[in-house]
């Protein structure tokens, strides 16, 4: 069913590369048309590198450039999902569209949500996933992720943080979705018509594990618990510092006052990053300006060395609240434990009763001597 749609897609990696080669003859030039992947000079003299390099968003086929993508051969969607795109009738149709800028167009005009499956189906696959799909068999390059997380229509921004949710390696999460949680524009990603702004669904896509009516690969649990930190310290307006790391002692996004060195005065400023060698990138907030600044140049007010302070608390906090957890995990598992039958003792009450109905009850007997003893002295 899916060779052919894609004729590449195989279960052996070297007939998938040669079909690939095959398939993909070469990539696209405005006004230049088709051009061989083997031709020595092309457009205007310059070389085939030359011209890939120049028009990357025209290339066509899998790009050897693309972003690293941690999945299995499902692209993590899972084995019912990834069939029943590729049995579509509408992805098959995707196969005219060669290039990045295409399909990206197509998102543009035909998605009207973000769902993994048409409303009100179980089986028959979005619009939306068909074209995830299409990119994810293009693969995407850094530059167009930044294109796509720029571009005017929602959804395509909604769909770039799908595919990196999906795809990309966990730790390399945070470090794309950290921007897109300040987008204050609203869409409506799903069928129900609920607004939501941009930014909130990047944060439901980090914290949550089901989007819709399918699961998402699992975040390992170290890094789900560090995005839940740094998630955290962005809701206090403050990103955490990474220790050891260039030898800063401020983390970016607090207010500080910092040296304007073309007239040495000190002026409001905001750290906007950490510059190797301890420096820092400051905004001067009065006038829009950036400067790389020396630590000796930045001060921070004593209301935002305590707001730090209280955040770093609250951080320890809540890694604590994970030991506490277990602990309190491990009591509920005593207490199940002897809920099913098990005393302290490591004795199971079964046990218990059938030594009774064996030897009886021998407390009870001594009790019944004791009583008839004290009968027969009243008598």
């Amino acid at each position: 069913m899916t060779r052919d749609v894609h004729a590449w897609i195989t279960d052996n990696p070297a007939a998938a590369r040669s079909e690939m080669q095959k398939m993909y003859m070469g990539f696209k030039v405005p006004g230049a048309g088709n051009i061989p992947l083997g031709m020595p000079q092309v457009h205007g003299g310059n070389t085939q590198q030359q011209v890939e390099e120049e028009y990357p968003e025209e290339r066509s086929g899998p790009n050897p450039r693309g972003l690293p993508m941690k999945c299995d051969m499902h692209f993590n969607l899972g084995e019912a999902l990834w069939t029943n795109i590729m049995s579509s009738e509408y992805f098959k149709s995707l196969y005219e569209l060669k290039t990045w800028t295409e399909v990206v167009e197509e998102i543009k005009y035909q998605c009207k949500d973000v769902e993994p499956h048409l409303a009100g189906q179980n089986i028959v696959p979005s619009t939306a996933f068909c074209c995830l799909m299409k990119l994810f068999t293009l693969r995407v390059t850094e530059k167009q992720m930044n294109q796509m997380f720029s571009h005017k229509n929602l959804f395509v921004r909604a769909l770039g943080l799908v595919y990196l949710r999906y795809t990309a390696p966990p730790g390399d999460l945070w470090e794309w979705f950290e921007a897109m949680l300040e987008d204050e524009e609203e869409f409506t990603p799903g069928t129900d018509k609920v607004n939501e702004t941009v930014g909130a669904f990047a944060r439901r896509l980090l914290e949550e594990q089901r989007y819709y009516t399918v699961l998402m690969p699992r975040i390992p649990v170290p890094i789900h618990r560090d995005i839940q930190k740094r998630l955290l310290a962005w809701d206090k307006g403050i990103t955490l510092q990474e220790e050891g790391k260039g030898g800063h002692k401020w983390p970016v996004g607090i207010k500080v006052k910092a040296k304007y060195y073309c007239d040495n005065l000190w002026y409001q400023a905001k750290i906007l990053k950490l510059v190797p060698g301890g420096k820092y990138m400051v905004l001067f907030t009065d006038y829009e300006e950036e400067q790389e600044t020396e630590d000796k140049d930045v001060r921070v007010p004593k209301s935002v060395q305590d707001e730090l302070k209280k955040q770093q608390k609250a951080v320890a906090a809540a890694n604590e609240s994970g030991g506490l957890h277990d602990s309190a995990h491990d009591v509920n598992s005593r207490g199940e434990h002897e809920s099913r039958g098990w005393d302290r003792n490591g004795r199971h009450h079964d046990d218990r009763h059938r030594h009774e109905e064996r030897y009886g009850d021998r407390r009870g007997d001594r009790r019944d001597d004791r009583r008839d003893d004290r009968r027969d002295d009243r008598r």
